[in-house]
């Protein structure tokens, strides 16, 4: 059946927000930069709504929601192709993306990726694959994989770790959509101060927070709350876990929050702990105490030109102290949970898994990343959250929330 819809653009592609052309050309030189140090003819990116989406969404303005590949030469003469995952999608990729081409998944997508990989003059070249998510080792399936090498004459080299580094330096239009992110989360936690009182389940809170975004133009990317006694509560009960329960607040609660908003594709995080009907307990107020004394220390150390390894001696105020590191400390953010990822023994991130990006990390102006030092106690029965979107410069950390960091009672 022939195919109409691309033969001109649709006049619904202006009502889709886009970087400028001069941005996007920005991006491609940085790319082909790596590409040139790294010895790569072409990347093939795999993303989805995931890890991975950031990166495909990075060269092409298109976040999909599926697993997706994107094409990219080193040579811009060569025409790039993104394979989208239904074909009913295909229009809406077409006009809100940047790429040469676009086509979709069906039938074969690596045969596709090796067909294009050969018009653009690569087909015994070397080829950079750009995974999901480094630490984690999410990639392409073991088919895909092998789909590719039997279709494709030249050679695969994992090529996520120096693509990461590309992204994570942000440009200003970047740094301005992640402020306006940062805003819309201050407006979260003001939402859920708002609604907290006792009766209201922690269900309620979240759709608080749905409703207040959707009378703005970002979004909620996820919200944490979770709500527990101060002072007798079960092991991992004051934890924020990864959906609100129908638990009905009542006082003498603490909440701890986790929440992130999203602006035109662009996030920023906070962490913050309330008291519900009265004031925080001395355990809590000590906690607090160690988390700021180490947050400031965090802060003091996100410099350009300091490494991962400056920032985990800043844990020391937590680490003398009586509690420990629930979470990761620090890890960056933007576009999606990024690296680098800077923790303690006991959570898992120091030295932790095997990190093929955070071990040799530097900061650098224009990176943005979560400082986020939540303490709990041995046993996990009590913990709080506190934590802030900062854009590292070189006149020191931007921190991005402007809501109040101590412990507020509602």
């Amino acid at each position: 059946m022939e195919d109409y819809r691309l033969g001109q653009q649709n006049r619904r592609r202006e009502y889709y927000g886009r970087f400028s052309a001069a941005e996007m050309d920005r991006r491609r030189e940085a790319v082909r930069e790596m590409m040139v140090s790294e010895g790569l003819d072409a990347l093939v990116i795999c993303g989805d709504a995931g890890f991975g989406g950031t990166h495909i969404s990075y060269l092409t303005n298109y976040s999909p929601p599926f697993v997706s590949y994107f094409v990219f030469f080193r040579d811009p003469e060569a025409n790039s192709l993104l394979l989208a995952g239904l074909s009913n999608h295909k229009q809406y990729v077409r006009e809100v993306s940047e790429a040469d081409d676009v086509d979709v998944m069906l039938p074969d997508p690596m045969q596709s990726v090796a067909t294009r990989l050969e018009a653009g003059g690569v087909g015994d070249g070397t080829v950079g694959l750009v995974g999901h998510h480094p630490r984690y080792k999410q990639s392409l399936s073991y088919e895909q994989y092998d789909a590719l090498e039997d279709a494709f004459a030249g050679e695969l080299v994992d090529a996520t770790v120096p693509f990461i580094h590309v992204v994570s330096r942000r440009s200003e239009p970047e740094l301005e959509r992640i402020r306006r992110a940062a805003a819309l989360t201050d407006k979260g936690l003001e939402t859920i101060a708002d609604a907290a009182e006792p009766g209201v389940r922690e269900t309620e809170l979240q759709d608080a927070l749905t409703r207040t975004y959707l009378e703005t133009d970002g979004a909620l990317g996820m919200a944490f709350i979770t709500s527990a006694p101060m002072n007798d509560a079960e092991p991992g009960e004051p934890l924020p876990w990864h959906k609100p329960s129908k638990r009905k607040l009542q006082s003498g609660d603490v909440i701890t929050t986790e929440m992130s908003a999203s602006f035109a594709g662009y996030r920023s995080q906070v962490h913050r702990t309330f008291t519900v009907g009265t004031e925080p307990s001395d355990q809590y107020v000590d906690m607090w105490t160690v988390a700021k004394e180490t947050y400031d220390a965090m802060l003091d150390a996100v410099q350009p030109g300091n490494t991962v390894a400056d920032v985990h001696a800043a844990l020391e105020p937590l680490e003398a102290s009586p509690y420990k590191l629930y979470d990761v400390a620090l890890h960056g953010y933007g576009s999606g949970y990024l690296p680098p990822y800077v923790g303690t023994s006991a959570s898992n991130y120091w030295p932790g898994a095997e990190d093929p990006v955070t071990e040799d990390w530097t900061f650098e102006a224009g990176m943005v990343v979560v400082v986020q030092p939540n303490v709990v106690t041995t046993e996990e029965r009590h913990g709080l959250q506190l934590g802030s979107a900062v854009i590292v410069t070189d006149d020191g950390p931007e921190v991005l929330q402007q809501y109040p960091l101590s412990i507020q009672q509602v």
